[in-house]
């Protein structure tokens, strides 16, 4: 199993926009992804300027990560997010029993990515 938080801080006057992008991508990623186990989206945090919303996306394993941000229809959602509708990139949280050497090299090739600290409990 593969666990993540995406972090998204949206531009306010953005939002109604930018929840339909989500809403349009979550029914494509349900409908192709049957790697894709949980994809639940929440709103978090607001301020006066942006609204943050968190997805937290379950795998069956790390290949369907991987193969999540390689669909066209992820592609595109990232594309039009870009397009001025993020207040700053996302942030990625990954929760994994991984040693710190395969931790290393994924820092190393991905952009806004960093690995929650376990102080307890396990992954399956």
């Amino acid at each position: 199993m593969f666990f993540i938080e995406v972090f998204e801080r949206v531009h306010r006057d953005r939002e109604s926009e930018y929840l339909q992008l989500s809403r349009d991508n979550d029914i494509i990623v349900r409908q192709n992804e049957p790697g894709m186990l949980i994809h639940i989206q929440t709103r978090v945090a607001e301020d006066d300027v942006s609204v943050t919303y968190r997805w937290q996306e379950t795998y069956t394993d790390v290949d369907a990560f991987r193969l999540h941000r390689q669909t066209p229809n992820v592609q595109a959602h990232m594309e039009q997010l870009a397009d001025g509708i993020l207040v700053e990139p996302i942030s990625i949280v990954v929760y994994c029993d991984w040693p710190e050497e395969r931790q290393r090299k994924w820092l190393e090739r991905t952009e806004n990515l960093s690995f929650a600290t376990l102080a307890s409990g396990y992954l399956r």
